[in-house]
């Protein structure tokens, strides 16, 4: 039987594709009873890589209404609806000064935000109209940009960083990124005549605006249109992560356990860093792993000596804790990167990384390794133990050459730098961004939740295609659980061996974890780390397929329950769950069928 008849005989399949927030859909059936609730509960915390190899985040515009209809107050100009927008419509706003001596004119919004110290960045597209002149800044500390409408220049840019870009016919996107000083954040945009704030109006200049968004990071993102409350894009709290690492055309469904970056600021690297050596940052100085201009590049000066940045002072860890720290990094006119700290060494441990060649050089960490992300771009990754809770004085240095640190600085010269990340755990995890303090993301979980049964009594199958990224795990981490929700100790399982077992699927059927048990077993895992297991529950007649080859399971007495409740999770215990297909079959399949059903 081909894998197309298998697939129209299946009473539940699921391919990851289609996906909304809190949902992620299955192929069989199509009436939506095996469809599976997925949750998260992390708003802005949780990434993936997308079709296109980028990292992708969630992303909400916290200016509402973006279309200036409410909530504004205009002092010593006005408002006036329905003007031509940039894209052939009518939602812009235009800005008219009144009639006053030399002072300020300007439209003010407020806006509650989380905490002091984030990283936000505001964003409209203007157009001039009598002035060509446009400012934005943070008015809590009067910190932005000003904007020239007229040949796309920037001038008076006191924030962290800004930018202009020309959308057409005389519409220009502006925008800063500031630091809040305050959580009752003050959005302020002023048009002028001439690059000083104040001036005397002289009420029928002024210029058009459209768009407004006030949102975390360096760099503005695409427009997200808001109406009565905060609008979301990207990857939202319960989004199923169907993820493309590593150039695969079919995604697969992350499951990741909860992780928290211990890092305060993962981008801006200014406000990571606090003794930097020889080195100096600039912000938005190259294209990142997410496709925009928000990667930083650190600086050599022209001293013969070591050159770094620093973050001199960080969060408290746990002695006798694995932490692992990860950073992206791509060659400038450097193409060695060094990192430095203080985990699990009194003194220092450091680990030097090829960006030419993609290789871990010398390294004095418990492990290293280096991953490609694909346009020059890798990410490095380091872990130990720490033996003190002030294990964190952490550099990250230009080199040019292995195990060396100091060389003679070429002022300028040096390489990029993206996402760090510092998380508790023997491995690393999808890129968690933060913007001014840590951030946590909870595990991914998926629940069917259809009343009726996934399973009939008598006999079935359930197939399962996945893969981990590490074998050497600990605990006893489930891959997939099927179980009765009227009796949780009525159950089917796959997991992952620990300790002395390490590297083995084990898998099982049984009413607890001690009596009537049904079939158990364990298989070892190749060195693909991609299993397709499936496994034929008939009674005295168990089976178990593993990537093409028959297993021998242990068999004993009993028949197949009316099973129901599906769970596929994230856990701690493996690196990261990817899940590519899952189907349930509620009869028995031959023996060269499986063979056919778990052939890679």
């Amino acid at each position: 039987m081909s894998l197309r008849t298998l697939y129209d005989e299946a009473s539940l399949w699921m391919t990851p594709s289609g996906y909304e927030d809190g949902k992620l859909f299955s192929e069989l059936p199509t009436d939506g009873s095996g469809d599976f609730t997925f949750s998260r509960g992390s708003n802005l915390a949780a990434t993936r890589v997308d079709v296109n190899g980028l990292i992708e985040k969630g992303r909400e515009n916290r200016f509402y209404p973006s279309d200036f209809s409410s909530g504004l107050s205009q002092t010593r100009c006005s408002i006036t609806p329905n003007a031509a927008d940039p894209y052939g419509g009518t939602e812009a706003v235009q800005f008219i000064t009144s009639l006053d001596a030399s002072t300020t004119h300007y439209i003010l919004k407020n806006v509650v935000i989380a905490a002091i110290g984030q990283v936000m960045t505001m964003s409209v597209t203007a157009k001039a109209n009598g002035y060509d002149f446009f400012r934005i800044e943070q008015g809590n500390n009067s910190k932005g940009a000003t904007f020239n409408l007229l040949d796309g220049t920037i001038d008076n840019d006191n924030g962290i960083a800004a930018s202009i870009e020309s959308v057409g016919n005389g519409w220009y996107k502006c925008s800063v990124a500031v630091l809040t000083i305050s959580t009752g954040f003050a959005w302020v945009a002023f048009f002028m005549p001439t690059s000083s704030v104040s001036y005397t109006g002289d009420g029928v200049s002024g210029g058009f605006l459209y768009g407004a968004q006030l949102e975390v990071g360096l760099v503005a993102t695409d427009y997200i249109e808001t109406g009565a409350s905060t609008a979301q894009a990207g990857i939202l709290e319960d989004m199923p992560r169907l993820d493309y690492s590593g150039g695969v055309s079919c995604p697969a469904l992350l499951l990741e356990p909860q992780r928290t970056n211990l890092f305060d600021n993962s981008e801006y690297i200014e406000g990571w860093s606090t003794s930097n050596t020889g080195a100096s940052i600039e912000e938005n100085a190259a294209t990142s792993p997410e496709g925009v201009v928000n990667a930083a590049k650190i600086k050599e000066d022209a001293t013969n000596a070591a050159h770094a940045v620093r973050q001199l002072t960080g969060p408290t860890l746990t002695s006798g804790t694995d932490y692992t720290f990860s950073f992206f990094a791509k060659k400038g006119e450097r193409s060695i990167v060094a990192l430095s700290n203080t985990i699990g060494a009194s003194n220092d441990a450091n680990c030097f990384f090829d960006l030419e060649n993609g290789q871990v050089l010398t390294n004095q960490f418990n492990s290293a390794s280096i991953e490609d992300f694909g346009n020059g771009w890798y990410r490095c990754i380091a872990t130990d133990t720490a033996d003190a809770a002030d294990d964190y004085d952490t550099r990250i240095y230009t080199a040019t050459a292995d195990n060396q640190f100091s060389h003679q600085g070429v002022s300028g010269n040096g390489l990029y730098i993206y996402g760090l990340q510092l998380e508790q755990g023997s491995y690393k995890t999808s890129y968690i961004p933060t913007h001014g303090s840590s951030v946590t993301r909870n595990f991914d979980n998926a629940t069917t939740t259809s009343e009726e049964d996934v399973l009939t009594s008598g006999e079935g199958i359930v197939f399962m295609e996945f893969e981990i990224n590490d074998t050497t795990i600990t605990g006893y981490p489930e891959v997939i659980r099927i179980e009765n929700p009227s009796d949780t100790t009525d159950k089917f399982w796959f997991y992952i061996f620990d300790d002395s077992d390490a590297g083995e699927i084990r898998f099982g059927y049984r009413l607890d974890d001690t009596a009537v048990k049904k079939v158990e077993g364990s298989v070892t895992l190749d060195a693909t780390t991609t299993a397709k297991v499936a496994m034929r529950l008939e009674n005295n007649n168990y089976a178990l397929y593993y990537n093409g080859t028959k297993q021998t399971p242990t068999q004993y007495a009993g028949v197949v329950s009316n099973l129901r409740k599906i769970t596929t999770r994230g856990r701690e215990h493996f690196n990261g769950l990817r899940v590519k297909q899952f189907a349930i079959f509620n009869e028995a399949l031959s023996d060269s069928e499986l063979a056919t059903l778990t052939t890679l």
